[in-house]
């Protein structure tokens, strides 16, 4: 078993990838995942766009079991420019195109 996998941008070793990905989205990128899912659920009315059928209790509202969702399954936090937790206008773009909704 490895002894972690290392985050690109702190001391954090973890576990497992999905773990990292919770870890970026949480603690380095959650301005720019937070506002680029506000911005999914307003053109999706509230569901995941890549998970057909899949929907929450509360569709749009933004609570740990979306972040999880977005970060553990789909990565969206992978790929952003570090911004060290600020919003950064260039990743709310990449995290559009990433879920197949059209920027408008």
């Amino acid at each position: 078993k490895p002894a972690g996998i290392s985050c690109p941008f702190c001391e954090k070793k973890v576990g497992m990838p999905p773990v990292l990905q919770s870890h970026l989205l949480s603690k380095h990128f959650k301005k720019d995942c937070e506002e680029g899912i506000k911005q999914i659920f307003e053109k999706t009315g509230g569901v995941c766009p890549r998970c057909p059928g899949f929907g929450w209790s509360k569709p749009g509202t933004l609570d740990w079991t979306v972040f999880i969702h977005f970060s553990r399954k789909h990565k969206i936090a992978q790929d952003l420019k570090f911004s060290n937790n600020l919003l950064n206008q260039e990743s709310s773009p990449s995290v559009l195109e990433w879920s197949g909704c059209s920027i408008q």
